[in-house]
């Protein structure tokens, strides 16, 4: 069961507690150190900048780190958090791993006690992946990394967010304001019970019940649907290339020649039931493992047949070896869980088969590298994996895993994996050394977020937010009344993060020129958010993003298979026949 309530009544609920003086009690691990709270017009803001009361700290998946960054100052909603020309995104692949917007609020909002020219923040781990959305939030206690006692999650200390530690340049993007992005090195470490979390799906699925009390609050968590994530088969170029050869198909990036793999091949894969890739071959039997490979060099590395190199064109009489070598995630993961489910039913259904883990790899050296919590918390790529012929790689964040599939493909290696279609492949990626790598289609059908919509493409996951039920819980933030409002603003149903306006924008930042189709997000169905009728066309779905399918019943469901929305008590067609254009 999910527990929703009215803004207005979340608002009530943590201004209370936020005054009773329990939250005040509980900031002893952190100090609440309130910084200048000066008015930034036309600035970029510095996250040191911004009082400690008006930062959020958000846990969970990684999967919606794009959608989550890119609200906070798209131009598809007109109540957008942040000013023009003053947000700051941070982000860190080293520990602690985050994603982190800072700017001067737009005063569009609404928002109480939030006027134009108040500097905010929001800080999102990526240390793992979905359950720290939902277990840390409600105060769980778990061992390793990175959980402590009391469930604290480890996030960035922002005075040490300095301009030396984390640098950058300005940058536009389609839908986007114009922006700060810096990245970050290591800083110091600071641990915090996050005040709310994403997850990719249900906190059920990782064995949690969500309607537990939290802490000594009484109440259980507060939840809700946020977006809808469409998820690609993603492999590195060099297999890339080799399936589009046995396809017969033209070997460059135009989405025509977008290669392709079933369920049933890909499920073989990454349960380790096919771990060779000498039984993909064309009409004339010669196999995907023995075919001319040219693997990607925009990493700056790329193999020639018998060495990395750094000279381009690069092409291979053969890869380096036949395996199949797989870059998934941690048992933590939603997308992981997503996956599982969708390949295997696994999570859901009885006597099925779960994917291949790091114990099946040829070596111990991920295991080795990563520590005794591998499995569960996964961890960070490092080339040495590719060298060491790990057969399974389980990141602990999305970046993990495509590093994963690039690292195979510099070492000459063919490999496969997955990720929300929200991440950008090829050259769209603004990472230089996390180019290589492209989706492919699935049973024939691109994963767009058009095709998903339309009900054609059913690799989805129905995402969650939870938070705590009151500030009280916030131990170690030194959260404020402006935090809780900030927490209520992600999460409202008409200006949060899944909100059409805010897809609209996001979506605009999402397109995979390089391979030619839309990624994105997609707006969950609802009485208030309607699919469009079948006489829809690219520019009408583009301004309303809206999902004909839905993994709700009476509560999100991610262990069925999408559904069409039922809209029975108004007056849209529920055929699904839509006709907006795009690929497919």
């Amino acid at each position: 069961m999910n527990i929703n309530l009215s803004r207005a009544v979340w608002t009530a609920l943590s201004l209370a507690a936020a005054t009773s003086g329990v939250a005040e009690a509980a900031t002893a691990v952190m100090a609440a150190t309130v910084r200048p709270a000066a008015v930034i017009t036309g600035s970029y803001v510095d996250i040191t900048s911004v009082p400690s009361t008006n930062v959020v700290y958000i846990g969970g998946s990684t999967a919606i780190d794009a959608a989550l960054k890119y609200w906070a100052f798209n131009t598809g909603d007109t109540s957008v958090l942040c000013q023009s020309g003053t947000a700051t995104v941070y982000t860190s692949t080293v520990t602690p791993k985050f994603t982190a917007v800072a700017c001067s609020a737009s005063g569009a909002t609404g928002l109480t006690g939030i006027s134009a020219g108040t500097l905010v923040a929001y800080i999102k781990e990526d240390g793992a992946g979905s359950l720290n959305g939902v277990a840390a939030v409600q105060n769980a206690t778990f061992s390793g990394s990175p959980y402590t006692t009391g469930g604290a999650l480890k996030f960035p200390d922002i005075t040490a967010m300095t301009t030396s530690a984390c640098t950058g340049a300005t940058k536009s993007g389609t839908g986007l304001q114009t922006y700060y992005n810096a990245t970050c090195g290591a800083v110091t470490v600071v641990q915090i019970v996050p005040m709310m979390g994403y997850s990719d799906v249900e906190g059920s699925l990782f064995g949690i019940d969500t309607n537990a009390n939290v802490g000594s609050t009484g109440l259980p968590l507060l939840s809700g649907p946020t977006v809808q994530i469409p998820f690609g088969v993603a492999v590195n170029t060099g297999l890339y290339r080799a399936l589009q050869t046995v396809q017969g198909l033209t070997t460059n990036d135009a989405v025509a020649n977008m290669p392709s793999l079933t369920r049933t091949e890909v499920s073989a894969l990454l349960s380790n039931k096919g771990n060779f890739w000498d039984q993909y071959k064309n009409t004339s039997g010669a196999a995907v493992s023995a075919q001319s490979v040219v693997f990607g060099s925009a990493s700056g590395k790329c193999w020639n047949g018998t060495a990395t190199t750094t000279v381009v064109p690069c092409s291979a009489a053969t890869p380096a070896a036949p395996d199949v070598f797989i870059c998934r995630r941690g048992l933590n993961s939603g997308s992981e869980k997503a996956a599982e489910i969708y390949f295997n039913d696994y999570n859901c259904g009885f006597n099925t088969v779960p994917f291949a883990n790091y114990t099946d790899n040829a070596t111990t050296a991920v295991a080795t590298g990563c520590g005794a919590t591998v499995g569960t918390d996964g961890c960070s790529w490092s080339t040495s994996y590719a060298t060491t012929n790990s057969q399974v790689f389980p990141g602990n964040g999305t970046g993990d895993l495509l590093d994963c599939l690039v690292g195979h493909d510099q070492a000459g290696q063919l490999a496969i994996g997955f990720a929300a279609v929200d991440n950008l492949s090829g050259g769209d990626n603004s990472k230089s050394t996390r180019q290589d790598w492209r989706y492919i289609r699935l049973d024939g059908v691109v994963p767009s977020i058009e095709n998903t919509a339309a009900g054609k493409y059913p690799f989805i996951a129905q995402a969650f937010w939870y938070a705590t039920p009151t500030t009280a819980t916030w131990s170690a933030t030194a959260a404020g009344a402006n935090a809780a409002t900030l927490v209520t603003y992600l999460t409202s149903s008409t200006q949060g993060v899944g909100s059409k306006g805010s897809v609209v924008g996001v979506n605009k930042a999402s397109v995979m020129a390089t391979q030619g189709f839309d990624g994105g997000v997609l707006v969950i169905p609802s009485a208030t958010n309607l699919p469009l009728t079948n006489t829809s066309v690219a520019a009408d779905f583009a301004a309303s993003p809206v999902s004909s399918v839905t993994k709700a019943t009476t509560a999100t469901n991610n262990c069925i298979r999408p559904q069409l929305y039922n809209q029975t008590t108004n007056s849209s067609v529920t055929n699904g026949n839509y006709s907006w254009a795009g690929p497919n």
